[in-house]
Order: structure tokens, then sequence, then C-alpha cells
């Protein structure tokens, strides 16, 4: 944004408004308020700072199946806009991990009855954005105790002996009954 010309003190402002949702949202943020008086003033209240999600909200967000604490901090990032916070919700993997997979899976009290999965593969993106790196895959060779894992990118395979699935964009998992 600040390549484009816009002052440094809008654009943190516009980044910190939108959520970190990315370049568009920002400048389109920018644009929507270029006209406020205090456009240029830098924030002075720090994120965070006892501020208190909207109960009502929270709830609507939960019962969508997502974590208390996590609902929490997305409505908070996103002032308060439910809607907002739904978008970052769906669309940040960072509270997915393989350890969250398996203690969803692990809590259920109903086991007998449902099925078992196991994750086989991964999709990533390794880049600084969206608009500049390429997507890679890491795939499970196997199940179970007699499997191997192994990183994909455009010019080679290689084994990876802890594959690093937080950060991904799609899982794979395959039934196991």
């Amino acid at each position: 944004l600040e390549s484009m010309g816009f002052p440094r003190v809008r654009c943190v402002k516009a980044v910190k408004k939108t959520g970190n949702t990315g370049a568009e949202s920002a400048m389109n943020w920018i644009f929507e308020h270029m006209d406020d008086a205090d456009i240029d003033a830098p924030d002075s209240e720090p994120q965070g700072t006892g501020a208190v999600a909207d109960p009502a909200a929270v709830e609507q967000l939960m019962a969508m199946g997502f974590p208390q604490a996590r609902v929490e901090r997305e409505l908070l990032q996103s002032d308060g806009d439910a809607n907002r916070a739904l978008d970052r919700l769906l669309n940040l993997s960072d509270d997915v991990t393989m350890d969250n997979v398996a203690a969803a899976t692990d809590s259920k009290d109903d086991s007998a009855s449902c099925s078992q999965y196991e994750l086989t593969g991964f999709v990533s993106h390794k880049g600084s954005s969206v608009h500049c790196g390429h997507y890679v895959a890491t795939v499970r060779h196997g199940l179970g105790t007699d499997s191997a894992w192994f990183f994909f990118n455009d010019a080679r395979v290689v084994a990876q002996p802890e594959p690093q699935s937080e950060q991904a964009y799609v899982y794979f998992f395959t039934r196991n009954d």
C-alpha cells in the first residue's frame, strides 16, 4: 500500500481495521475512510486491551463449531463485526493442527458408531502472500505405522519425517473402516 503512495499511518490503520485480511481489503478501507477526520491519526488504542467480545456473537459463531477462545480473538480482531470474524474463522487456519484433529475425533462419546479417519495429505502455500509463491503438497505413502511422508513441489520429491500441517489450505483424509 505504501508503494501505491498511501501514507504509512493509513496503511497500518487499514491493515489493523481489516484484520490483516489482505492488501485489497485494506486499500478499500482506506478509500472508504479517506474523508475521516482522524484518518492520519495513529491508533491510540492497542488491540485487545480490556475489550470483550459480544456474547451473542460469540454464541452464534460457537454454534458453528468454532472454539470459544478463537471466536473471541477473531471478534476482537474484527472490531466486533461477526461477519468479518466468520470470514477470518473460515479462511485462517492457525488453529488447525494434527493434534486438534486427533483431539476432536477422540472426544466423541459415540466413537463405536463413528468412522475413523487418518490424515493422508495436505496442500500448503509457500510464499509471502497469495499473489506470490506456489502451492506444494505433502502426502503420506501407506497407512498406520508402515507409512512415510513425502514433500512434493514443482521440482522434486523428498522424504519429510515430520510434516508441518498447521499452515495447510486443504487436508485429505482416508477413512479407516
